[in-house]
């Protein structure tokens, strides 16, 4: 399968060698890498690691366990109507942090753990902060998006008119952006991020990629659209992304006041997301397809 995270995937160390036992176990350790990075999370590699675990090693477990940064992830067979699903249990990922400060002005307030302290948004922007850096250059695509050269005024004009909320979740260094309602998949899929100034905007210590999400129109079949952008971790635009939707179901679930939620990522290859926001307690399940697309054999002496 052909991923913009890269896996590795090892097996318990009391475990016999040889490539039998990937299909005799349930138990692996994972890792993952993009281009760039390590990355503390990533649900799309995993589910890739569990599909051919399953299907090319023919492995007859119900559910297969990965040992990880983020804790032990489980991923398990499901099956919804006529599809063939696999359902991963990530940790709940609440965008409910203190934003960077290289993203902040001087004495603003961000959100607080417990959501007591909700940002303004234009307090944020003022003064031509790096969060009105960062969010101009992912948010350029649509006919009324600024300029390279505009003013400070007019980059916060269009951003108050585009955005409803920012969040940050630390855990997994994302930043959680909500445009306004009426914004829909069409205004999603007309971003066209400039990747360098998003990467310029804030260092890849505090930043490994921007959700930016929507809400799906009244009587769509989905509840939300979303596309994530990850600059410093080498990826402009992946095209599934698991763990962005453990960032997104906190938020969606509690707006929507909805427990099972469906989103269709809005990439240029896009993929459909089911979630289940309360089902675990600290998890989010998140479902999806998984595809062989490519296949190679590699051998080592």
């Amino acid at each position: 399968m052909l991923l913009h995270c890269r896996c590795a995937l090892q097996l318990q160390p009391d475990a016999s060698q040889g490539s039998e036992v990937f299909q005799q176990q349930d138990t692996f350790k994972l890792r993952w890498f993009t281009p760039a990075i390590e990355v503390p999370l990533c649900g799309h590699a995993t589910l890739a690691s569990a599909a051919i675990v399953f299907s090319e090693c023919q492995n007859p477990a119900a559910t297969l366990h990965f040992q990880t940064l983020s804790g032990t992830l489980t991923v398990t067979k499901q099956q919804q109507s006529n599809k063939q699903l696999l359902q991963m249990s990530l940790p709940a990922s609440p965008a409910l942090d203190q934003l960077p400060s290289a993203l902040l002005p001087h004495g603003s307030i961000s959100i607080s753990r417990d959501g007591s302290k909700q940002p303004d948004l234009q307090q944020l922007l003022q003064n031509h902060t790096g969060l009105q850096e960062l969010l101009t250059a992912c948010l350029q695509g649509p006919p009324a998006a600024p300029a390279a050269d505009a003013s400070p005024a007019e980059a916060t004009q269009y951003l108050l008119s585009t955005v409803e909320h920012v969040g940050y979740c630390a855990a997994v260094k994302y930043l959680l952006v909500v445009l306004k309602g009426g914004t829909g998949r069409r205004g999603l899929e007309q971003l066209r991020p400039d990747f360098r100034r998003m990467a310029a905007a804030v260092g890849g210590d505090r930043m490994i990629g921007v959700i930016v999400t929507a809400a799906a129109e009244p009587g769509d079949e989905y509840d939300l659209y979303s596309r994530f952008f990850g600059p410093w971790a080498g990826i402009h635009e992946d095209p599934v992304t698991g763990s962005a939707h453990a960032v997104l179901a906190p938020y969606w679930s509690q707006l929507l006041d909805k427990q099972q939620l469906f989103g269709r990522q809005c990439s240029e290859r896009g993929g459909d997301v089911w979630m289940d926001a309360a089902a675990q307690a600290g998890k989010v399940l998140v479902s999806g397809e998984a595809t062989l697309v490519e296949q190679r054999v590699s051998e080592y002496d």
